[in-house]
């Protein structure tokens, strides 16, 4: 069980909690502790505020208490729409341990 998580605050009221298949974004207000992508960290977070700022919309990371169950803490960035169409030339995915990242380029197989 997770006592504190990253989030991405869009606005004073809305969080981020995915993008649909047109690449439009999913908010959900104010429950963050139910609705909203949770990540394991700050860098991780970070990676979808900067993506989001490239498409002109204002996020921030934010860490905040709640308790979410492991299941619930996103790891990587295609969990969340994010596909590898949508990325520029790398991705980076939780490594499981807490406490690193692995950054992979698109070319096939290359880790």
């Amino acid at each position: 069980m997770h006592r504190r998580a990253w989030f991405v605050r869009l606005s004073v009221h809305n969080f981020f909690k995915g993008l649909r298949s047109d690449g439009s974004v999913i908010e959900t207000m104010i429950h963050y502790d139910s609705d909203a992508v949770a990540f394991p960290s700050f860098e991780l977070a970070n990676e979808v505020v900067k993506r989001l700022k490239t498409r002109d919309i204002p996020a921030r990371p934010e860490q905040l208490t709640c308790e979410r169950r492991q299941s619930t803490i996103t790891t990587s960035l295609e969990e969340i729409g994010f596909n590898r169409m949508s990325l520029p030339d790398h991705d980076i995915v939780w490594s499981g341990d807490g406490a690193s990242f692995r950054h992979f380029s698109g070319a096939p197989g290359g880790f």
